[in-house]
């Protein structure tokens, strides 16, 4: 394993999710992942909360703390940036986890934003765990952010 600083290119996928977001793009969104966004449960109702979400735009991020791991494995190698952002919007703050496969020789469908996962700071303890476990393709929004949106679904 590799560890290299790579914070500008989190920094401006940040930014393109950011962007998409505030716009209410679901289409521009999908996008930023990879095609394994395809394999994600309910990509575009979690969209339309992250929307609702946010709806008074980003007021503010700032970077959290990240990394950058490159793995060489029989012949392939497969990168994979994972960064955390401290979000506000509408007075409250949010934590965003952006997962993203940036190389991978074997499948080179798999590059992009493999997972967007969006807790409250209060949940960082039980919410997240940097990929290791809770590893899901598309959005993932933590139990209080679906609670509030009136899902009464998981992840």
């Amino acid at each position: 394993m590799i560890f290299n600083d790579s914070s500008s290119k989190a920094d401006a996928r940040l930014e393109e999710v950011i962007e998409a977001i505030e716009k209410k793009d679901t289409g521009a969104l999908k996008e930023l992942f990879s095609k394994k966004v395809d394999e994600a449960e309910d990509f575009y109702a979690k969209a339309g909360i992250l929307f609702n979400i946010f709806q008074d735009g980003v007021e503010l991020w700032s970077f959290g703390s990240g990394q950058v791991n490159t793995h060489y494995y029989y012949g392939t190698e497969e990168t994979n940036s994972r960064y955390i952002y401290i979000i506000t919007s509408g007075g409250n703050e949010y934590m965003f986890f952006l997962y993203e496969i940036t190389a991978n020789t074997e499948n080179p469908d798999e590059v992009g934003l493999y997972m967007l996962q969006v807790f409250t700071p209060e949940e960082r303890a039980t919410q997240f765990d940097w990929g290791d476990g809770k590893l899901y393709p598309g959005i993932w929004l933590s139990d209080e952010l679906l609670k509030d949106a009136g899902t009464g679904n998981e992840g």
